[in-house]
């Protein structure tokens, strides 16, 4: 008796080895393939083994996660809600801190947080630190926590976005120099003077805004599917921005100098409003899928596009005051929406222009500019089934062109520049207002 259940014992044994190696080949290697990707957030399976060297994709039973660091939300009010999970190194679920009454936030040993960490409404917050946090799955929210001026993470290498609005005087922050897997990065009213040093080539939203001190804002960033968007910040912020290639939306306002030198494709729309910078060069810049703006830089003198084929929108070019003559569009050859021209230029020459689908707009104080010359040799032969207006110190003048760029109607009105009709003035305001609406992304 007692040989046959050794034998059966050693069958048994042999057959779950086989049955364990064949579970850790089909499934082990998937999950670290699988492991990390930006836009797909890890299985809770994974999750709980990745301190493990080889996934099984369960859970097992030795690196199990205790009961008190895992569950779906960890509420935190103050220092002995945050000792609670001091000796877990791995957390799962959400950490929520709101209302918390003490100083310093100290994440203590954790080094992987599997979901979002959420610090809010807790003005007494002086100090955020984990010296060891690794990994944080989701995303890092810091809001409204009007005493923080100091943000410790060294060791930190992985999380999916940053979401720090309302942290005024926040001025002193500890990363690790690369940290990646970033998609979505938004910072807002800090004390911060720059922003550097992530390392990631595609991002979702870039908004640095209002943070009256960032004087620097770098990144090698490849592509923005979103947002980008700076504005409102040190008056002499510079944007290093070398190699970005493709964005949806760029707004960037307040800026004493922009480097976008190898951006080639613009989705949706662009606009440049005003900066303090002098010169404005995107030398691989090829097309832009909706409006492009670039109004009230009272600084700039030298606006270069010289591979800009096509605008699918809208062009605004509005009170530069410098810009003297319109003629950095050498290579553009059709715009999709309406055109608006307003400042003191004498000169507009797009040589290479064909058609203009919508109406146009030109307004300008110099003295020398001809609106029967732009109107005759320019602005008719190109704009399609739209009105076309012109104003002038000399005089002004409105045509009515249709699809086939014939002039339907022509009114013409010697007055000055200064003295335009009310009728005008209204035609200008919708105008104005029609352009605007264009301006607004997704619209």
């Amino acid at each position: 008796m007692r040989p046959i259940v050794i034998y059966i014992l050693v069958i048994s044994s042999i057959c779950f080895k086989i049955n364990a190696f064949s579970m850790t080949k089909h499934t082990g290697n998937k999950a670290f393939e699988d492991y990390p990707q930006k836009a797909t957030t890890p299985s809770r399976d994974l999750l709980a083994v990745l301190d493990t060297k080889v996934s099984t994709g369960e859970r097992p039973k030795s690196k199990s996660i205790p009961q008190k660091c895992s569950k779906p939300e960890h509420i935190i009010r103050n220092e002995g809600d945050m000792k609670q999970l001091e000796d877990c190194t791995t957390i799962e679920g959400d950490i929520v801190v709101d209302g918390y009454t003490d100083t310093v936030l100290d994440f203590g040993a954790t080094k992987h947080v599997w979901g979002d960490i959420k610090v809010q409404n807790s003005s007494n917050v002086a100090r955020v630190e984990g010296l060891e946090l690794e990994r944080i799955g989701g995303s890092s929210s810091f809001l409204f926590l009007t005493a923080l001026s100091t943000i410790r993470l060294p060791r930190l290498k992985t999380m999916q976005s940053i979401n720090w609005q309302v942290l005024p005087i926040l001025s002193s922050v500890s990363f690790n120099s690369e940290v990646s897997s970033l998609e979505t990065i938004i910072i807002s009213d800090t004390a911060l003077t720059h922003f550097t040093g992530f390392d990631t080539q595609s991002l979702n939203v870039l908004n640095i805004n209002n943070n009256r001190y960032m004087e620097l804002v770098e990144s090698d960033v490849e592509e923005i599917t979103g947002e980008l968007s700076i504005t409102s910040n040190a008056k002499n912020v510079q944007i290093n921005l070398p190699n970005l290639k493709n964005a949806k939306n760029i707004t960037v306002r307040d800026a004493e100098s922009v480097d976008l030198r190898n951006l080639k494709n613009v989705e949706v729309s662009a606009g440049f409003i005003e900066n303090s910078f002098k010169e404005l060069h995107l030398p691989k810049l090829q097309h832009v899928g909706g409006t492009f703006g670039i109004m009230k830089n009272d600084m700039v003198q030298i606006l270069d596009f010289p591979e800009l084929s096509e605008i699918e929108g809208g062009l605004i070019i509005a009170n530069n005051t410098r810009i003297q003559s319109i003629s950095f569009f050498p290579e553009l050859k059709g715009i999709g929406g309406a055109i608006r021209f307003e400042g003191e230029f004498s000169d507009i020459q797009l040589e290479e222009l064909q058609v203009v689908r919508g109406s146009a707009l030109v307004r300008t104080s110099s003295g020398t500019f001809d609106c029967n010359n732009w109107l005759k040799f320019g602005a008719s032969s190109i704009v399609r089934g739209g009105v076309i207006e012109c104003f002038s110190n000399k005089h002004s003048q409105t045509i009515h062109v249709n699809e086939e760029g014939r002039v339907v109607k022509n009114i013409t009105d010697i007055n000055s520049f200064s003295s335009k009709s009310n009728a005008a003035n209204l035609k200008y305001s919708l105008f104005s207002l029609f352009m605007a609406l264009l301006m607004i992304p997704g619209l």
